[in-house]
């Protein structure tokens, strides 16, 4: 077995750089969709509070993100969304 590095075998850094490629290329469409649910929810005239921003920045789940997205296209207000943000008081907004 070739070691390089730190005495770590060859396959296991391998393994370890394609892992994190992996999470950086899911953190990036994380991040793309995130930028679009912000973008159609600004076309549709949609007022975002800096909390609720706080909120979708800090979800991690894609599907959810995705949910936001769909939903974002029909949506008079972030409460429409659903999720964590559908619960949110009124008076929050």
């Amino acid at each position: 077995m070739t070691r390089i590095g730190y005495n770590l075998p060859r396959d296991l850094l391998r393994r370890m750089a394609a892992r994190a490629e992996a999470e950086g290329r899911a953190e990036g469409r994380l991040a793309g969709m995130t930028g679009a649910l912000f973008h159609v929810l600004k076309a549709r005239g949609v007022e975002i509070s800096g909390e609720t921003r706080d909120t979708i920045r800090s979800c991690k789940d894609a599907a959810q993100i995705y949910r936001w997205v769909r939903r974002a296209a029909t949506a008079d207000r972030v409460e429409d969304l659903g999720g964590p943000l559908a619960r949110r008081p009124r008076s929050m907004m």
